[in-house]
């Protein structure tokens, strides 16, 4: 009988749970083929905690002949695909060594410094073949960079740019083709379109898609059309129209354009517009919070919150991006890390204003809501809200579940005390039979012949 309860009670919290409504979204999901030679589903990623909040999406590309394989941060935000080199000051977690490849090939002369998230990448250029898993075919050559030196350490091996490019806008422009892994697919034969995109599928994983959109998006997502607004900065991004917070607070002055980049940490933009959203915030928090403003050269700096752990997020309203009939939405949840300083945890806001801004760069706290499809041919970023994403209604599942458990629990009740009910009936029975009161067959009869 324990045991006939333990399952009883393991099945109805596991049926409970899994009644959640509204249902999650569940796209179709294609698993990894080696074979596909459209590359439709590249590769699963797995999203690995960085902080409390703060997640990052990998995957993993082959580099060199014998391939050498790197699990790689994918970045639209950036062209390059950038990989550290050994025994030097790079550093990604592992390191392409090319005196391991018999196809490495060295450009000497062409050396750049890339700003990546806090700090900066010096590296050179470099080509050797590029693949996207050590069985699929074709290999292909691609020029990529090669790093000898971070200023700050990064937990993956290695940066995939598939950031947008606008090699005809001016011809003294180094950003070109030859950079783009998605042009190299394409130039190659492995894509049919210059089409890349990215889906979460659940909290945990995710699939990244190129050569087409992904299934989840359908055919009616929101197409933002994209054009080179900032002068050398390879970014996929779209005009605002207006930023709110989701309490009504509305800042409709802020026409601020907006770039997208899933691999940068935080949201950033001109310092008067995240000033005037921060303050608004900083009133809600009931003094938990404090501005922290520092120079940074120049004249440049840049404002956020430092808030104390206690503060309650939930508290906060969200922040929402409006663009021409869409909107992007940080959720409160998204809005802060967790940090130590001086040995105590704080929260510090991932809203910053910065006086090297003229525009928002929206990275993963908001694009890690939305399933999104970035296209070369005809230059949009298109947005699909994650259904796995958002907050689902707990109330019919709470009511769904008291039914199904004051059911289960009658039916088990009957079921164990069967022999005990019927006993009880029989019992009845005997004592009404001796009483008379039992149905007289042949009484019932006459009377029903009478009338």
């Amino acid at each position: 009988m324990k045991k006939i309860i333990i399952f009883l009670f393991i099945f109805s919290y596991y049926f409970i749970f899994s009644i959640r409504l509204p249902l999650s979204y569940s796209s179709t999901y294609v698993n990894n083929n080696n074979n596909n030679k459209n590359l439709r589903n590249l590769l699963t990623q797995d999203l690995e905690t960085n902080d409390y909040i703060y997640h990052i999406l990998k995957t993993e590309v082959c580099i060199g002949v014998p391939p050498q394989c790197l699990k790689v941060a994918y970045d639209t935000g950036n062209t390059y695909l950038v990989v550290g080199l050994p025994k030097t000051s790079s550093q990604f977690d592992n390191k392409f060594n090319f005196s391991k490849s018999e196809t490495f090939k060295s450009v000497l002369n062409s050396f750049y410094s890339l700003p990546y998230r806090y700090g900066v990448i010096q590296a050179r250029e470099v080509s050797d073949y590029v693949q996207v898993s050590e069985d699929i075919d074709p290999k292909y050559m691609l020029s990529f960079m090669i790093s000898w030196n971070t200023s700050e350490k990064y937990e993956f091996q290695g940066i995939l740019g598939l950031g947008n490019y606008y090699p005809k806008r001016d011809e003294d422009n180094s950003f070109d083709e030859r950079f783009s892994y998605v042009h190299n697919l394409y130039s190659n034969g492995i894509i049919k379109k210059k089409i890349f995109g990215h889906e979460y599928t659940d909290r945990t994983h995710g699939v990244l898609y190129v050569g087409e959109v992904p299934s989840s998006m359908g055919y009616d997502y929101y197409k933002c059309p994209v054009a080179p607004f900032i002068a050398f900065m390879n970014k996929w991004h779209c005009e605002s129209r207006a930023i709110a917070l989701s309490n009504g607070k509305n800042f409709t002055q802020f026409h601020s354009p907006l770039a997208f980049d899933t691999g940068y940490v935080d949201i950033r933009g001109p310092f008067y517009e995240g000033n005037s959203i921060l303050s608004e915030i900083n009133e809600m928090t009931k003094g938990k919070c404090q501005f922290i403003s520092e120079e940074i050269s120049n004249e440049n700096r840049y404002i956020k919150l430092v808030c104390d752990f206690d503060l309650d997020i939930k508290a906060i309203p969200d922040v929402i991006f409006y663009l021409r009939g869409f909107e992007l939405r940080l959720r409160n949840i998204d809005m802060f890390r967790a940090v130590l300083i001086d040995g105590k945890k704080k929260y510090i806001s991932k809203i910053i204003g910065d006086s090297r801004y003229n525009y928002w760069n929206l990275g993963e706290p908001i694009l890690k809501n939305y399933n999104m499809a970035f296209n070369y041919e005809d230059n949009t970023v298109g947005f699909a809200i994650n259904q796995n994403m958002l907050e689902g209604d707990w109330t019919m599942t709470i009511i769904l579940g008291i039914i199904f458990v004051v059911i289960g629990g009658l039916a088990f009740y009957l079921i164990s005390n069967r022999k005990q009910i019927f006993a009880r009936v029989r019992s009845r029975d005997i004592e009404k039979f001796t009483k008379g009161e039992m149905l007289n067959p042949g009484s019932q009869m006459g009377e029903i012949m009478e009338s």
